[in-house]
């Protein structure tokens, strides 16, 4: 269900380490989750506004229930899109600490002399 080209941001840095790029994914993560919710929110209520308004103009009393349906249906699928993109950031996230914390013991279990 997410497609391949999503955004989840690059940790193809070169002056950051691996713990403030796993930092940077999950503040970058939680800031785009923010702004798909407000998203989703926004396209579960339009379609119930544009029912009021076209049940108004073609004197009918229906199509504002289907839209406000139809918007709990749209919003179903849009939360459940970005808990995806939610749980990709954060297993990448969490790739990124491990592989940090692997790191930093490999380092400081070589001695003096190696480095």
């Amino acid at each position: 269900m997410v497609k391949s080209g999503t955004n989840i941001p690059s940790t193809e840095s070169k002056s950051n380490t691996p713990s403030e790029d796993a930092e940077r994914i999950e503040t970058q993560a939680n800031a785009n989750a923010g702004a798909r919710a407000i998203a989703v929110m926004i396209l579960m209520v339009v379609p119930g506004i544009v029912g009021s308004y076209l049940d108004k103009w073609l004197g009918t009393q229906f199509l504002n229930v289907v839209g406000f349906m139809l918007g709990i249906g749209i919003a179903i699928f849009g939360l459940l899109y970005v808990s995806q993109i939610a749980d990709l950031a954060a297993k990448k996230s969490r790739e990124l600490r491990k592989n940090a914390k692997s790191h930093s013991t490999a380092e400081s279990s070589e001695s003096p002399d190696d480095r």
